[in-house]
């Protein structure tokens, strides 16, 4: 078993309470409901895919900056923000072109790959920095809706997709992806010479609290 770092996850803001997808979408009374079982279905909001460089800011910056670990998916349609446009590829990917420093162009782009049993999202994501390498990436990340309280003073609701877990690859990887109902198992590679069984990141942390068996 491959032992790798926990991340903590924080969803903050004024917030009186992060709830996960699934306890809104069984209450039933929250207006998000319809777009919370969209996005999980189709890893898409309000029909429209998630936009990469949103998802990009869950990857480590190797140009400075800093590691993002919640974004806000209403601004999945603020163009100022991310106006590159969207490719959707053959295989299912979604990806766009990247501005880098000096001038240079790569690429960054992500598939979808399933959902784990308790409903966090498993995606590959992949990028390229204007030379011949293209770096890939696990990524898991879960949605979840964040009651604030506004200036307004009435609590509003924000749609929120969260990171719970990266694992870097290799590049161009050429190991098989498998997903189990708790676990995800890469295969070897052209680099990686042994196979990965990667826990699900909160099954991860149970083990790590010292509490066993499902609830």
């Amino acid at each position: 078993m491959m032992e790798h770092k926990e991340l903590a996850v924080l969803c903050i803001g004024l917030g009186l309470a992060v709830a996960s997808v699934r306890d809104v979408v069984a209450a039933d009374n929250s207006p998000a409901t319809t777009q919370i079982a969209q996005a999980e279905a189709t890893f898409t909001y309000k029909d429209r895919p998630i936009h990469p460089m949103m998802i990009h800011e869950f990857v480590e910056p190797i140009w400075g900056g800093r590691l993002v670990y919640a974004v806000n998916l209403d601004e999945n349609r603020t163009t100022n923000l991310f106006p590159q446009v969207i490719r959707r590829l053959a295989n299912g990917a979604i990806a766009c072109d990247q501005a880098l420093p000096e001038n240079g162009q790569g690429y960054f782009g992500y598939l979808h790959l399933g959902v784990l049993q308790s409903g966090t999202h498993v995606l590959c994501t992949y990028e390229n920095w204007g030379g011949t390498g293209v770096f890939e990436e696990l990524l898991f990340v879960r949605f979840c809706v964040q009651k604030v309280r506004q200036a307004d003073g009435l609590v509003h609701e924000r749609f929120l997709l969260e990171l719970v877990d990266s694992i870097p690859l290799t590049d161009r990887d050429s190991g098989e992806i498998r997903l189990m109902k708790d676990r995800v198992i890469v295969g070897p590679s052209k680099e990686r010479k042994t196979t990965m069984e990667l826990l699900e990141p909160a099954i991860l942390r149970r083990e790590l609290h010292g509490v066993s068996g499902d609830k």
